[in-house]
């Protein structure tokens, strides 16, 4: 998701949208532990989105 369509969202749809990528984010960690996660990159790019919701926040 783009930095210009977080801004123009409102807080309580931001804070959603957080606890969905922070739940996202814990299950790509237990795919990589498991070895069972082939696309890696997504663990950077949700802990990256995350950072840019409490960013706004």
């Amino acid at each position: 998701m783009d930095f210009d369509e977080l801004k123009n969202k409102p807080v309580a749809e931001l804070r959603e949208l957080l606890a969905e990528t922070e739940g996202e984010l814990h299950a790509l960690r237990l795919k990589v532990a498991n070895k069972s996660l082939k696309e890696v990159h997504k663990v950077n790019q949700a802990r990256k989105l995350i950072a840019r919701i409490k960013m706004l926040l």
